[in-house]
């Protein structure tokens, strides 16, 4: 009875994480990876994370991101305000992944999300390239 409690009271309870709605080249994939282009280091062309998974805990949305080198992971909170669109806090949270339940499948097909990161690349080498200012 008192686990019951516990567990109902969310007091010590196991959190529950549900899995976002967005499509890949989407609205909120297009402004995490926008958050991504413009957080990487030294300003080089290489994304430092990729996308694991876009989830809601309560009414707190988030993003797990993947470090491509280490391989750890981090978490991004977010908000959508109509007025603003998407607001990203302030900084990542390094996290580890014992929210994913066993046996689930991938959120994003690898294949698609190569596709899109391609596109992705393109159009920002691109952006900076047409920026350089030539004296």
């Amino acid at each position: 009875m008192e686990k019951m409690q516990e567990i109902l009271s969310n007091e010590g309870g196991t959190p529950v994480f549900n899995t976002y709605a967005v499509e890949i080249g989407g609205r909120l994939w297009d402004a995490i990876y926008d958050y991504m282009w413009e957080h990487r280091p030294d300003g080089n062309n290489d994304l430092t994370y990729m996308i694991e998974g876009i989830y809601e805990e309560g009414t707190q949305k988030f993003a797990i991101l993947q470090d491509r080198k280490d391989l750890t992971y981090y978490r991004l909170d977010f908000s959508l305000i109509e007025t603003d669109g998407f607001k990203p806090a302030d900084s990542l949270v390094k996290v580890s992944l014992d929210f994913k339940p066993a046996g689930s499948p991938a959120q994003f097909a690898l294949e698609d999300v190569k596709a899109y990161e391609e596109k992705f690349m393109e159009r920002k080498v691109e952006k900076s390239e047409d920026n350089v200012i030539v004296e």
